[in-house]
């Protein structure tokens, strides 16, 4: 429970979810109702995107943009060949993991140089194109989730949701075979599920294995957390940005609690706990984007010296 003296002021100021009426993180819908139209709309907006996404998804049945690059690149790891690569593994080891569940056959790399050149019929296209449709898609309705969470009104969301859907650059980029999409779909789960496990962090004294349900959905929400991250810097370096921007706030709540407050008894022992709590998630979202970049490194070795 939260403990804090009747009429005493919180100190603890957190800019990203400030209001003048309550510091607080906004809270979920509470009326069965509100839940079920909440529910409703991320659905309806998810099939949406996958409309628009895999409509007409095989067109052009040739080598568009820098499909030039990536679809090699899957091949070249079905194929065990080694090459150079500005950016880290994750994308392309997920386009070359399609790849060979499909009837892709790598030895027609070599009739893949230039944009422009018509994919072989033997070789399924379109299975990595919808992967990747799909995880755009997917990005798009976390977009809905995430606005809501930061207590944004249902219609801002959905428009934020229905620009992210029709955006034109988003699209082209959804429904080719690309690395991009994958990006975005880390980035837009690495922010939604910080930004629940700070507002469940937020809803009780950070006190361990105290109440079980709670703890859970502590430790899942840090672990959606720290994928994301780690996948958005295994895709390509500039996730970096998402790292450094949820690392930064994680020091502001960690560090930002060291307020006056701290010097007065009621409010002593609920800023220390508070700051277990929040040193805590620091620690366990360190752990697994170090272990995601060294996993990514070890099966690309693995899979280019497995010729």
């Amino acid at each position: 429970k939260m403990s804090r003296k009747a009429g005493h002021k919180s100190m603890n100021f957190d800019p990203l979810f400030y209001s003048k009426k309550d510091d607080s993180l906004p809270s979920e819908p509470s009326t069965p109702k509100s839940q079920r139209g909440h529910l409703i709309t991320f659905i309806l907006l998810l099939l949406l995107a996958l409309f628009v996404r895999l409509h007409n998804i095989s067109n052009p049945d040739m080598l568009v943009f820098d499909e030039v690059w990536f679809a090699r690149f899957g091949m070249e790891y079905l194929r065990g060949e080694y090459f150079f690569d500005i950016h880290p593994p994750l994308g392309k080891l997920t386009i070359g993991g399609v790849m060979s569940l499909t009837t892709f056959n790598a030895s027609n790399f070599k009739d893949y140089t230039q944009i422009g050149n018509k994919y072989h019929a033997e070789d399924d296209y379109v299975t990595p194109r919808a992967v990747i449709g799909i995880a755009s898609a997917v990005t798009a309705a976390l977009a809905y989730l995430t606005a809501e969470r930061l207590g944004i009104s249902r219609a801002s969301s959905i428009l934020i949701t229905l620009l992210i859907i029709f955006d034109g650059c988003f699209h082209v980029m959804a429904t080719k075979i690309l690395t991009d999409s994958f990006l975005w779909f880390y980035q837009a789960l690495a922010v939604y599920s910080a930004l629940s496990l700070w507002q469940h962090e937020d809803q009780q004294d950070w006190v361990p294995f105290s109440n079980k349900g709670w703890w859970l959905r502590w430790v899942w929400w840090l672990v959606l957390t720290s994928v994301g991250m780690a996948n958005t810097f295994s895709v390509k370096w500039t996730g970096i940005g998402v790292i450094l921007a949820i690392g930064s706030r994680q020091i502001w709540r960690t560090f930002g609690k060291l307020t006056p407050a701290i010097v007065e008894n009621e409010e002593r022992e609920k800023t220390e706990k508070d700051i277990k709590g929040s040193l805590s998630s620091s620690f366990g979202g360190s752990i697994l984007p170090l272990f995601s970049i060294v996993r990514d490194q070890w099966a690309r070795k693995k899979k280019n010296s497995s010729e």
